[in-house]
């Protein structure tokens, strides 16, 4: 039989592979847009959750840090610390020892000469600062004339006791215990906080690697460990300092004495941020300056970006 149409024909293999080199051509570029606008998309979700975690780190620290060396109104010198207060490492009492600030620079290990003992030793990150703050919370639990019954104290906190006197007490108040109708006209009770602040060098387990900030804090009759903020690789800190007792600082340093600490009117925090996978960004080996030092960086494919604040340190000098 004769074809129903005479001018109907196919296409020939030429017209087809150069369809279908077309198609293919088309095919990669829509694979490339789309490979490249999820590239963006990891990218800008790093960046904004690494704004969001190291403006938190930071906010925990300043905050810290500014009432540091806060006691109620009460002196250092004429706080009473009992024998059973909990240890860190040899230093005995540790946690109820009224003090403004303690620190140990990066490089420096805390179990050397036991001054921070009670730390993960092994987990730390030595490129890194500790910082010890001692305070008490921003207002009193219990004031004059309050009910202690009305407010049930933490049966797992220590507090401290202030007189009209500018006098001191520690109390570890279990379950409740009575107060004297002296006691409730001219004592203030402020729940005790003392925290070490360090990074870690992973955050669940050894095998995730996230550079972590984590605190050990007076928690009960002992110190605990408790990681706050995932991502942050570095922690650093300097000290302006009013040596000459006038008010003003006279000058900065990274590496303070005993005494540097309790002339201290400004802290600055230096904190690195690491994101906490690799969106694929492209960085090449270099020395990243955190403050007064700087921390290697090494060609990992993370984001990092670094964040710092002044902080004015308010209260009046611990003890040491």
């Amino acid at each position: 039989m004769r074809p129903a149409c005479f001018s109907c024909r196919g296409y020939t293999l030429v017209e087809l592979l150069v369809v279908t080199g077309l198609s293919a051509l088309l095919m990669v570029a829509m694979l490339q847009a789309y490979l490249s606008g999820k590239s963006v998309l990891r990218w800008q979700s790093a960046s904004a959750r690494l704004d969001v975690d190291g403006l938190r780190a930071l906010d925990i620290l300043t905050r810290d840090i500014r009432m540091s060396g806060f006691f109620g109104g009460a002196e250092a010198a004429r706080i009473v610390v009992p024998d059973d207060a909990p240890d860190c490492g040899s230093r005995r009492r540790w946690a109820l020892t009224p003090a403004r600030l303690g620190h140990i620079g990066a490089g420096r290990h805390p179990g050397a000469d036991n001054h921070f003992g009670c730390l993960p030793l092994a987990a730390l990150d030595d490129r890194s600062d500790i910082l010890a703050i001692k305070r008490v919370a921003g207002g009193p639990t219990w004031g004059p004339g309050s009910e202690w019954r009305g407010r049930r104290p933490e049966s797992t906190q220590w507090y401290l006791g202030v007189d009209d006197y500018a006098r001191g007490r520690f109390l570890w108040v279990g379950d409740g215990v009575p107060r004297s109708p002296e006691e409730v006209d001219r004592v203030s009770y402020w729940a005790v906080r003392a925290r070490i602040y360090y990074i870690r060098r992973y955050s669940v387990s050894p095998a995730d690697r996230i550079p972590t900030l984590c605190v050990e804090r007076l928690m009960g009759r002992g110190l605990r460990s408790e990681c706050l903020v995932e991502g942050v690789e570095g922690m650093r800190f300097e000290f302006a300092l009013d040596a000459d007792g006038d008010g003003f600082a006279d000058r900065l340093t990274s590496d303070p004495t005993a005494d540097d600490l309790a002339n201290t009117t400004h802290e600055m925090v230096y904190l690195l941020m690491r994101s906490l996978e690799s969106p694929g960004a492209v960085q090449g080996p270099v020395e990243t300056r955190l403050g007064p030092g700087a921390l290697p960086v090494t060609d990992d494919g993370f984001l990092r970006r670094g964040f710092s604040a002044t902080v004015p340190v308010m209260n009046r000098p611990g003890g040491v």
